[in-house]
Formats: C-alpha cells, sequence, structure tokens
C-alpha cells in the first residue's frame, strides 16, 4: 500500500495534541517515506527539571500517534527508542505502512479533550468512577507502574505541600535566571534559536510573559521582585487551585530507566484520553516535588532555608503515601468543570518537521 505524505502529517497533528510540560511541545520530526524520526528538544535548566519527564514526554507523544494512525488505518511501529534529547540524533524511530482494511475508529475524545483548567468542581467521585479509573490504569500497566488516587483531606494536604515547594522554586535566583535562558521571546530569536521553548505555547499570563521578559532584559528587577516575594506568593496562590480539584492523581514508577518513563508517558496519556471519554477534565501537573531530586544533584544551588523546606516536604510525602522509597514520576489532577479553554498549538504542523 502507498504511504501518503499528507497521511503521515495528519497523524503528526494528532501526535502534537499530547500533553507536555507547560505546553511546551518540544518534538520535531523528520519525514522519511514511511519512517518518521522522532526529535525531543532537551530541557537544560533547573525550572523546568523533573526526573524522566523528556522521555515521559515522548511517551505522551507515541501513545497519540498510535491513535492517529489507527484512526487513519495505518499500521504504527516503534522502531527503536535511542535516548538521545537533541535535534542532532532522533530519540525514536517510528514506521507507519497503511494497512488493506478500513475501519472507522472516531478520536473526537482525543480533539476535545478536556484540559488546562483552573478551577473544577470539588465534588467527589462515585465509587464506581474511582474503580473506573484504577482498574482502566491496571489493566495496561505492568507491576513497575503504580497509581495512587488522593481526594479530600489526602488532596488538600498534598495541594498544601506542592504550594510550600513552589514557594522555594520561585525564590531561588539559579533556577529562575536559568529557564529565561531556554525560553524565546520573539521571532528573531525563534529563528536563531531552534531548540529553545516558544513562549507563545507555555501555559502562562500575559502578565506573567511581561514580568518573564523583563527579568530576562534586566536581573535588577528580578531582585527587585524576589525581595517582596512577588514571584513565590503569585506561584503559591496559583498551585492551591489543586484544592478545587476532585481528585490528585500520582503516578509513581519502581525503576528509573528511560524506556520505563516512556511507557509511563504513554500510559498517563492513555488514561488522560480516557478521562475525556468519560467527561472528566484532567490538567498534567509539574509541581516542585521534583526539587527532592535537584536538592540530591545540585545541593548548592539552595539556602539553608530552602534546603529545610524540601526536606520537611519529603518526609510529609512519605508519610503521605505510607511508603519510604516513592519515586513519584508524575501527578494529574481531575474534575468536572465548564467547557475548557482552547491550549495553544501550533498552527501549522510544518513547525514541527526538520528538513
Amino acid at each position: 500500500m502507498v504511504v501518503l505524505e499528507h497521511d503521515i502529517k495528519e497523524i503528526l497533528c494528532i501526535g502534537v495534541k499530547a500533553i507536555s510540560p507547560y505546553n511546551s511541545q518540544p518534538w520535531r520530526f523528520r519525514i522519511k517515506n514511511n519512517i518518521v524520526e522522532i526529535y525531543v528538544i532537551r530541557t537544560k535548566n533547573f525550572f523546568l527539571k523533573l526526573q524522566g519527564v523528556s522521555f515521559m514526554t515522548l511517551g505522551f507523544l507515541l501513545e497519540n500517534l498510535s491513535e492517529g494512525a489507527r484512526h487513519l488505518n495505518y499500521n504504527f511501529k516503534i522502531i527503536k527508542i535511542t535516548g538521545d534529547l537533541n535535534l542532532d540524533k532522533p530519540c525514536a524511530i517510528i514506521e507507519l505502512n497503511k494497512l488493506n482494511y478500513n475501519r472507522k475508529y472516531n478520536i473526537d475524545f482525543l480533539h476535545l479533550r478536556c484540559t488546562n483548567r483552573k478551577n473544577y468542581d470539588d465534588r467527589a467521585f462515585s465509587l464506581e468512577i474511582k474503580k473506573d479509573i484504577i482498574l482502566n490504569f491496571q489493566k495496561e500497566a505492568s507491576k513497575d507502574f503504580s497509581l495512587y488516587f488522593f481526594e479530600k483531606n489526602k488532596k488538600n494536604k498534598f495541594a498544601r505541600i506542592l504550594g510550600e515547594l513552589e514557594t522555594v522554586r520561585m525564590d531561588n535566583d539559579k533556577m529562575l535566571r536559568e529557564s529565561f535562558e531556554y525560553i524565546r521571546f520573539d521571532k528573531e530569536e525563534n529563528l536563531e534559536k531552534k531548540d529553545l521553548l516558544d513562549v507563545e505555547t507555555l501555559e502562562y499570563s500575559s502578565k506573567m510573559i511581561g514580568v518573564m521578559k523583563k527579568i530576562k532584559k534586566n536581573p535588577f528587577y528580578f531582585k527587585f521582585l524576589n525581595f517582596f516575594g512577588y514571584l513565590s506568593i503569585l506561584r503559591k496562590k496559583n498551585i492551591f487551585h489543586l484544592k478545587s480539584s476532585g481528585a490528585i492523581l500520582t503516578y509513581s514508577i519502581k525503576e528509573r530507566t528511560d524506556k520505563n518513563y516512556v511507557k509511563l508517558g504513554m500510559l498517563v496519556q492513555k488514561q488522560m484520553n480516557y478521562f475525556s471519554k468519560l467527561g472528566i477534565e484532567s490538567q498534567a501537573i509539574l509541581s516542585g516535588f521534583y526539587l527532592l531530586d535537584v536538592l540530591h544533584e545540585n545541593p548548592e544551588i539552595f539556602t539553608k532555608k530552602q534546603k529545610n523546606i524540601i526536606l520537611n516536604a519529603k518526609f510529609e510525602i512519605e508519610d503521605l503515601f505510607n511508603i519510604l522509597d516513592l519515586n513519584i514520576a508524575f501527578l494529574v489532577r481531575i474534575g468536572y468543570g465548564e467547557k475548557p479553554k482552547v491550549v495553544s498549538l501550533r498552527k501549522n504542523i510544518e513547525e514541527f518537521i526538520l528538513k
């Protein structure tokens, strides 16, 4: 069967609707007949750093690509996952082949996936829905992965811990300064620096983008804001919207390998698509719990006070989960709400394709 390039591009269009850190959409593609090379831009700074998140981001994409292939009656096959995260070598290679039959597979649930809401109803889920969510995950997951379902008091306690960690992140000069070096703010910069994150696709308010631009141009502005604690207060206020969620889902990983993170990414994306079928809104959370890893790897960037806050959060999290060696990999909040706002996506798939 002939593989059509416009079919492949349509599959890619469906793929890039996957979730990504701060809606950064770090994927790039090179098409060679029926072979697609996938590149993921590596996040190089502390601010956006999360253990395994780059490989989970690849997993999010692969899951939606497989749905797109199924929709257009293509066989989807992962040829290789390399572990390279840059624009020099592909981190994954997939093969797409047209199938002989023509079955209709509806993916409206994927296009209409409910996401990116600040406030959900905090009403509890029925026992039937909770069972359904957990069983849906267990059906696909191996023993390497676990799912924790937090609601009511445990959810609120977890939200408070995350809020405290966010204040550390927003108060840390090193982490914030470094983050702005990997975000591009204008068209000229977009043309020159292909491996940076586009500010217009990130899930930031116009006010926050304005502040970030000023900080990048004038470092003194950061000191001024931080003197008054403006950034941490703003972020802590925003993180507390987690309390208005119906529940927080926490995914853990037993063995931290690149391939396991890819597998978990595919599982999380599959489950978020499933939530849409149930009429449940969902939002991935990249919160400050990953500072536990950063503290271990780069203790020199934190003040004594910041270290104490992080370590206290570690003990509280272990107590909350009732387990000492929990490898938290990802968080998703879910709930019911009104019609979600549209996620900002690049208008043209060509912007993702490398020549």
